[in-house]
Parts: C-alpha cells; sequence; structure tokens
C-alpha cells in the first residue's frame, strides 16, 4: 500500500497508531513467526492463528464455520445461522435499555443465500483446512468446480488455490493476500445455480 493509503487506514482508528509500517515489514514478520511456530511443533491451522496439537481455538473456529452463538453484553455479537446482530456498544446504554425491559439490539442483518455462501467461502478458506466442495454443495445446491471455473482454473494457474480430493483450500503463498483472493469468490447478484 501507499504511505498515504496506509496513513488513510488510520484516520478514526480505534488503535491510535501513528503509522503503519511497510508491507515488507508485515510479510518478513508473518513468515518469521510461521517459521518458529511450526518449527516449535504447533499447527497452524488458520490463516493467523497456530495451537499447540489440540489446543485449537474451538471459540473461533465456531465463527470459521458459521456456527451459531450468543453474545452477552454491551458491544457483543450473535449469530443463529440466518441472521447476525449487535448489542449496544456502550456499557452505559446498554445498562439502560436492559433496565428498562428494552432490547439491547443496536443491529439486526439477515444473512441472505448469497452472502452465506461467500461468508462459508471466506471463512473456510481462512482455514488450512479449506472447504468441503460436497458440503457447500449440500448446503447451496452449487457446484464451486463448475460454478467458479473459471476463477478457480486463474487461482490454481497462479497456484493460489488447491483441490486436494473434496477439499479446496488456499496455498500457502496465497496466505498472504487471501482478502484480493477471497474477492473472487464474490456472488452474482443474480446468480444461476449450475447442477
Amino acid at each position: 500500500k501507499s504511505r498515504l493509503g496506509a496513513e488513510s487506514l488510520l484516520d478514526g482508528s480505534r488503535y491510535h497508531a501513528e503509522s503503519i509500517p511497510e508491507e515488507d515489514v508485515f510479510v518478513k514478520a508473518y513468515r518469521k513467526g510461521q517459521e518458529r511456530l511450526l518449527k516449535a511443533n504447533f499447527e497452524h491451522y488458520e490463516i493467523s492463528n497456530f495451537a499447540a496439537p489440540g489446543f485449537r481455538s474451538r471459540h473461533n473456529v465456531k465463527y470459521w464455520r458459521r456456527d451459531p452463538y450468543i453474545g452477552f453484553g454491551s458491544g457483543a455479537h450473535s449469530f443463529d445461522g440466518v441472521a447476525r446482530w449487535s448489542n449496544e456498544v456502550t456499557p452505559k446504554d446498554y445498562v439502560e435499555k436492559i433496565s428498562c425491559g428494552k432490547s439491547p439490539r443496536e443491529e439486526f442483518h439477515v444473512i441472505n443465500p448469497d452472502q452465506a455462501l461467500e461468508e462459508s467461502l471466506f471463512l473456510g478458506l481462512r482455514q488450512l483446512e479449506g472447504v468441503s466442495l460436497k458440503a457447500i454443495k449440500e448446503q447451496f445446491g452449487i457446484d464451486l468446480t463448475r460454478y467458479f471455473q473459471n476463477t478457480l482454473e486463474e487461482l490454481q494457474a497462479c497456484a493460489m488455490v488447491e483441490r486436494e480430493g473434496d477439499q479446496l483450500r488456499l496455498t500457502d503463498r496465497a496466505l498472504l493476500i487471501s482478502n484480493e483472493i477471497f474477492q473472487e469468490f464474490i456472488v452474482p447478484s443474480s446468480r444461476q445455480v449450475v447442477d
């Protein structure tokens, strides 16, 4: 990113950083951390998560698998498999609403089928195991290898995604540009399901 672009990320940021390091600094730090953790026998199971064998975060895995969860307290988020909502952010407003018998819910958003597919792809591809093509077909009625055929062929030709049996996943070199790859799986608003 250009320095101007990086600085604009800080405008109004809650992190109050004075500057953002150059991209190559991030890349080197990521690769060094990855190398050290793998050498120490940690499993790399999600783009930014490593764990000792048997100690993966069950909490985060729920988000990546789109499992339902409920959040309590100010600023908490919930998801029931169909809709997402969040509570009042400030503790004072949250307590006031609860005290008055009102819902503390601040935002509510129903996830349509196309959004659910997109989420399943980008959250699933964040995990190094990737996504199950069979599970996507069963849940959404879509054969990804046909629906995103051109995209997948291009990404495979560039060694950004790989397929092993039923699993589609990012390659190691794609982890650093995953957001750009996820954009390739945005569902057109008027899609035709191809079986």
